[in-house]
């Protein structure tokens, strides 16, 4: 019962790492193409969103579309739900964030040189070298760009993961052995508690992406926090009948579960109810 998250530069053959890892031990793989697809089976204007935000990442005139952000919470939303399948292999963009303090995930890091990255895109992809260069330099400025607009951090960060490898170091074959090791003693790290606060996290996932993708829900600046065995729900609201449309949504699917809301109204000090 282990999860694991790569995350992985372009060209450094994460993909085909990870793909390896889940053989080695029947763990279902999880590409970021399927987050996607999993994302357009959730309605007409969500299949819009991964149409527009699969081809590219938005740059900094988009920085605060809302469009994005519901894309971005729906695409969290997914990726937790696979992690509490266990026995998953999840190529994500910020799945090492989100799968944090989780002992029974390993994060990983996959990078290589640039030069060896452009080789290898020009090989796969056959193109030339600047082209392949070219790819490779967006892919990084797009990842970036994604991270640090949904969580604040670098992802390049060495201390946001369990591990950092660098594919050109070894052979392929010998990183995802070490890796099917890890996971391997990451199954024995695997605790009820662990399992339960990674559900807490995919609920408050679940109830971002409901609120987000609700009529007459859109709140600026919301945040779904995880404090112990409740949510805590902050954000703006415009008046009371929306702050009353946003708790009946969450207590449709928050059940016994203790809900702190912490949403404020424009000019006023904020409402706190459970």
């Amino acid at each position: 019962m282990a999860i694991l998250a790569i995350t992985k530069q372009f060209g450094s053959g994460g993909g085909e790492i990870g793909s390896s890892v889940a053989n080695l031990l029947g763990y279902e793989y999880i590409p970021l193409s399927r987050i996607f697809e999993e994302a357009a089976k959730a309605g007409t204007e969500m299949q819009r969103l991964v149409e527009k935000f699969d081809s590219h990442v938005p740059g900094l005139w988009e920085q605060i579309d809302w469009s994005f952000l519901v894309f971005a919470a729906f695409c969290e939303r997914v990726v937790l739900d696979y992690a509490l399948r266990n026995d998953t292999v999840v190529m994500t963009r910020g799945g090492n964030i989100l799968l944090k303090d989780i002992p029974h995930a390993l994060r990983v890091f996959m990078t290589a040189p640039f030069e060896a990255r452009v080789q290898r895109i020009m090989k796969k992809e056959e193109v030339g070298e600047d082209i392949a260069a070219l790819m490779a330099k967006k892919a990084d400025r797009e990842m970036a760009v994604t991270i640090q607009q949904i969580y604040g951090a670098n992802w390049k960060d060495p201390t946001e993961y369990d591990r950092v490898i660098d594919t050109t170091s070894r052979d392929w074959e010998e990183i995802a052995c070490s890796l099917r090791d890890g996971l391997l003693e990451k199954q024995r790290d695997f605790e009820e508690e662990a399992w339960r606060m990674l559900s807490m996290r995919a609920l408050a996932t679940r109830v971002k992406a409901r609120i987000m993708t609700s009529p007459g829900c859109v709140v600026p600046t919301l945040e779904i926090d995880v404090k112990d065995d409740f949510l805590v729900i902050r954000g703006v609201v415009r008046n009371l009948e929306q702050h009353k449309r946003i708790e009946e949504e969450v207590r449709k699917m928050t059940g016994d579960v203790v809900v702190e809301f912490r949403l404020s109204y424009r000019g006023s000090w904020p409402f706190r109810g459970i």
